[in-house]
């Protein structure tokens, strides 16, 4: 999994007035949980967010607070619904030995068969979901299609894990090369 370190500063005010007043500001509200001293609430600068929360990958954000480094990972993000600005960040404290529950993005490897064959890779699922120590959770599943032939689907149980544990449905389609018009109307004229 990839680092990114944001700095942040704690808060003492709550509440939909003040969180206004930080995103005014360019900054956003956030909450940490998992801390031993409960929950901490607290607010950094909106570009950082936006650089870990828009990417293709998973982060282990560690957030520089009062002298002191908190791995944590993203829990949950709020959008604006019109602008799609992230509005508000949670985050849970993890450490390497810790299992965590989180969602990874799926990143196609190679050149299918079938695509070769004229057929078309349509991606049905770009992240799943996964459980397992935070040392063993990757930033990106690299799913290879090379075997892929015309027609063929890869589903979520086919997918190659170590260490971890696949909690989306093994039957979830993740991949399948469709099979070109001038294919399907030549099988049908014979």
């Amino acid at each position: 999994m990839k680092r990114y370190r944001i700095k942040a500063k704690q808060r003492t005010t709550t509440g939909r007035l003040e969180a206004r007043k930080l995103r005014r500001q360019g900054l956003i509200p956030i909450e940490i949980y998992g801390e031993d001293a409960g929950n901490i609430h607290a607010y950094c600068f909106i570009g950082d967010v936006e650089k870990i929360v828009f990417t293709p990958e998973t982060y282990l954000v560690e957030v520089l607070l009062d002298d002191k480094v908190l791995p944590t990972i993203i829990k949950d993000v709020q959008y604006h619904p019109l602008s799609d600005q992230p509005m508000h960040m949670d985050l849970q404290v993890v450490d390497d030995e810790k299992v965590v529950t989180v969602w990874v993005p799926v990143r196609l490897v190679g050149t299918a068969v079938g695509q070769r064959k004229g057929g078309r890779v349509q991606q049905m699922t770009r992240r799943v979901k996964v459980r397992g120590k935070t040392k063993d959770i990757p930033a990106v599943i690299e799913v290879p299609i090379d075997h892929l032939d015309l027609g063929k689907v890869m589903r979520a149980g086919e997918i190659q894990l170590e260490n971890l544990t696949l909690l989306t449905p093994a039957d979830a389609l993740i991949v399948k090369i469709n099979v070109p018009r001038t294919a399907k109307a030549a099988a049908a004229s014979s």
